[in-house]
């Protein structure tokens, strides 16, 4: 194209393309334009550049990694459940942790989730690149009963659906992978809380509206059995004593359903005391109330419901002392986790009197 151009300006100004043509290319052939000097940067202007880039985008990190240690893109709580397969008590700690930002430490180490109720806490051990889970000390890494696969993300939802893993003894730090292991945050939005209208999702916790329970709203308190019966063709429930065989769901003097883990209560009078069927965090229990429930005074309907209503915070590990039965694992949010016991297996512990 070029080449093309300078021969038909050629050919106008030697008078090829008529007089018109020549005296136009005469005319720019004379014409002078002024060409604009480029304005070179200078090295000082150059160098300030990089500097002031660099230091935005320092500024811009360390925000970002201030905000990190501060929690704001952490999840606020998470629900986690514990399998029992390597240590039977540990289904017990089965619950919510609240996150905690520690002082007078830095990086990953300051974010800390508390258990809501009873001991444990999950920290981040920089020595094994793993979040761990623990019941005593303020070292992640000394007392660590499950560990997380790998991970260096401050987010502990990250390695949520990767591999955990549980010892028996923490000295030893031989560790297995788990079987069942449950964790997230209950809800990140209000449909997570049991669908529209049933709850509202506050620091990834739900607030169940009237008439609903459940760790995210998924029960409804009157579709709730008032009366379960045991089924006694099954020859476990025929061993030691004569067990109750039907149980009232326990519910305060107004009404409402009395909870433990977050699942109904149900009893029955039987001898000097009460049989009461209760979930353990990751099994549901049959036990008497004179020899299982540490602390309780009064064991009558009433006592039962001062007890869970008022005298504890209910915690397995803590005021279980005994169980006569237990049931199958039953694994969070799945179709087996319903409000009651219903349609379950069950199994006669050992050391039952």
């Amino acid at each position: 194209v070029t080449l093309l151009d300078n021969a038909a300006f050629s050919l106008a100004n030697q008078g090829f393309l008529g007089p018109k043509n020549k005296l136009e290319s005469e005319i720019i052939m004379e014409t002078e334009y002024p060409v604009p000097q480029n304005r070179q940067k200078t090295p000082g202007r150059q160098i300030m550049t990089l500097i002031g880039t660099f230091v935005i985008m320092l500024a811009g990190w360390v925000v970002i990694y201030h905000r990190q240690l501060t929690g704001l893109y952490t999840i606020k709580t998470i629900y986690v459940q514990f399998d029992d397969d390597l240590l039977t008590e540990l289904g017990a700690y089965t619950g919510f942790f609240d996150l905690q930002i520690r002082p007078w430490t830095v990086g990953i180490e300051r974010l800390r989730y508390n258990a809501v109720k009873g001991d444990g806490y999950f920290g981040y051990c920089s020595k094994e690149r793993a979040w761990t889970f623990s019941l005593v000390g303020d070292d992640p890494c000394g007392h660590a009963l499950i560990q997380s696969s790998d991970t260096l993300s401050f987010d502990i939802n990250e390695v949520a659906g990767e591999e955990w893993y549980v010892t028996e003894d923490p000295e030893l730090e031989r560790f297995f992978p788990m079987e069942a292991f449950f964790l997230s945050s209950a809800c990140q939005r209000h449909w997570d809380c049991g669908g529209h209208g049933h709850g509202t999702c506050e620091e990834n916790r739900c607030i169940c509206a009237e008439g609903r329970f459940g760790a995210r709203c998924d029960y409804e308190m009157e579709s709730v059995c008032e009366r379960i019966e045991i089924d006694t063709e099954r020859p476990i429930f025929r061993n030691s004593r004569d067990y109750s065989t039907d149980y009232l769901l326990l519910r305060d003097n107004d009404g409402h359903i009395v909870t433990v883990y977050d699942h109904a209560v149900y009893y029955k009078e039987a001898g000097d005391g009460l049989d009461v069927l209760l979930y353990m965090g990751f099994r549901w229990g049959l036990t008497h109330s004179t020899t299982g429930l540490e602390g309780l005074v009064e064991h009558t309907r009433e006592g039962l419901v001062t007890y869970f209503t008022e005298t504890v915070d209910f915690h397995a590990a803590t005021h279980l002392k005994g169980l006569e039965f237990f049931s199958d694992p039953i694994e969070f949010n799945t179709p087996d986790d319903g409000p009651s016991p219903v349609g379950i297996s069950w199994w006669l512990v050992q050391n039952a009197d």
